[in-house]
């Protein structure tokens, strides 16, 4: 620090300061005392300024601390973080050696231990699966279903859950006929919101019809069918796609665990 000096005074009217030996040793302790904490001040930001191993910057990291503070980069040396912060902050801790990731705005989080994460189920949901607990009208509900067979190949499994015939305008239950003009190539099964039965559209039930399907079924429970006064089925009963469709893993598993990292890792 300098001090700016007003006033110049002549060599000749400047008198000599005498001190005592007691002064002296006060004034000695002090400036060492001073020194200390000076270096130990400035003792982080040396370790600091040392170029880091890895930095990762552009993006946005959850540090979880306390605070649920969120960062744009970090740096790391040793293994260990050493520094969070702007990106201006932690790049100036780049090196020669420093390996660089630019995170292009995705979100880095401290590692996750989790022994139980359903991460495909998140994904199925998204893809092959269809919320109904809010409609009230079987056109709505229809409406849900086909957005949900659009996501999707020929073939393909839709599932649903939710729906209830008491909360709909027209107070029944859907129907394979209010499905099928929307699904003609994929099967659909719609849960009700109790999980006992749902409603299942035609192309689920000549999957149910099939040998492998009966057998399946049997093993579990017969199917109940609630069907019109010709015979015909509409869809609506008990032990049908729920017993009739492949699990996830089969036909979705990729897809689904993929979009549901994706999601995870998104930036907000």
């Amino acid at each position: 620090m300098f001090t700016r000096v007003n006033a110049i005074v002549p060599p000749s009217r400047v008198r000599p300061h005498r001190s005592s030996p007691r002064r002296s040793r006060w004034l000695a302790a002090g400036a060492m005392a001073l020194t200390v904490v000076a270096l130990l001040a400035l003792a982080p930001h040396a370790r600091s300024a040392a170029p880091a191993d890895l930095v990762l910057f552009h993006g946005t990291v959850l540090t979880v601390d306390a605070k649920d503070s969120v960062a744009q980069a970090l740096a790391v040396r040793g293994g260990k973080i050493v520094a969070v912060g702007t990106d201006q902050d932690i790049l100036r801790l780049v090196g020669a050696r420093t390996r660089r990731i630019d995170l292009h705005g995705r979100t880095a989080t401290p590692g996750l231990i989790d022994s139980h994460a359903h991460i495909a189920d998140g994904g199925v949901a998204e893809l092959f699966h269809v919320r109904l607990s809010d409609v009230t009208t079987v056109a709505e509900a229809v409406r849900r279903v086909r957005d949900g067979i659009a996501r999707l190949k020929p073939g393909e499994w839709l599932e649903g859950d939710g729906w209830d015939e008491g909360k709909l305008v027209e107070q029944r239950y859907l129907r394979a006929a209010d499905l099928d003009p929307v699904s003609p190539d994929n099967p659909v099964w719609l849960n009700h919101t109790t999980g006992h039965y749902g409603v299942a559209n035609t192309a689920a039930l000549r999957l149910a019809r099939s040998r492998r399907a009966r057998r399946t079924a049997r093993r579990h429970h017969r199917p109940r069918l609630e069907r019109r006064a010709d015979r015909r089925s509409q869809g609506v009963g008990a032990g049908v796609g729920g017993r009739s469709y492949p699990p996830p893993t089969r036909f979705s598993a990729a897809p689904a665990s993929s979009r549901a990292s994706r999601r995870f890792t998104a930036r907000e």
